[in-house]
């Protein structure tokens, strides 16, 4: 073993401090790396039968040979197994096992929700790369184990779960059935609660009340300071249709 800090080629050099981290090449931000560049060539190759073997990862069932450098792009690392025979690929991962990878390890109950332990976008959604594109696991769900999604449709959560990816709990639907479903379950916000909110619901009773009076519309606005088309729209129930 080198002394710290320098470079276990044995050169005696001191070896650069590391910009940044690399855990597969040992590398730790501000601390000394394990080699002087181009220096770790100089290690002795470990003897092939010193390794234990390794199964070509596209299953051919030939063994691999000994990586010759470190490729970190790759996560190869110089004297350990190669993943694949030369030439060879490693087979790509289905739906169905992209999706469980995330899915599988956590999961307990048939009924219950299936939790996305993978990434999710803004909306709490599950998301993930396959084939290049950006994938919803909770569609990447249905597809495995119900079938195909028509066009013009989307998957719907019965749980309004939106990580949940259990089959049992999706169901097709469009945009529109999607937007009744959330008013049906009132996961919007509406009324007072909504940001875009001017008017309370006191002050919608009073217009209304007022609109009964035969007062106009442009009065009315000029009382709440909003627009003629805001008033008319409260008044014939356009809108907080929910206020008696």
């Amino acid at each position: 073993m080198s002394e710290y800090g320098l470079c276990e080629c044995g050169c005696g050099q001191a070896a650069p401090i590391a910009k940044y981290s690399n855990s597969i090449l040992g590398w730790i931000k501000g601390q000394p790396k394990r080699f002087v560049s181009g220096h770790n060539c100089r290690n002795p190759m470990p003897n092939d039968a010193d390794v234990p073997p390794q199964l070509c990862e596209c299953g051919c069932g030939q063994f691999t040979n000994l990586a010759q450098e470190s490729i970190a792009s790759s996560g190869i690392i110089r004297g350990q197994r190669l993943p694949c025979v030369v030439g060879h690929h490693r087979t790509k991962k289905t739906l169905a096992q992209s999706l469980w990878y995330y899915v599988g390890p956590h999961f307990y109950d048939e009924d219950a929700c299936w939790r996305w332990w993978g990434s999710t976008n803004t909306n709490g959604y599950g998301v993930f790369m396959y084939k290049g594109k950006q994938i919803y696991a909770h569609r990447a769900s249905f597809e495995v184990h119900i079938g195909i999604i028509p066009v013009g449709f989307g998957v719907l959560h019965r749980c309004d779960n939106p990580p949940c990816c259990n089959p049992k709990h999706l169901f097709l639907g469009t945009a529109k059935d999607n937007v009744e479903d959330m008013m049906a379950k009132k996961r919007h916000k509406f009324g007072e609660d909504s940001p875009k909110a001017i008017l309370k619901e006191q002050d919608v009773v009073s217009i209304r009340s007022l609109r009964g009076t035969g007062l106009t519309f442009a009065a009315i606005a000029d009382m709440y300071g909003v627009s003629k088309a805001t008033i008319r729209s409260v008044a014939i129930k356009m809108t907080w249709r929910h206020i008696p």
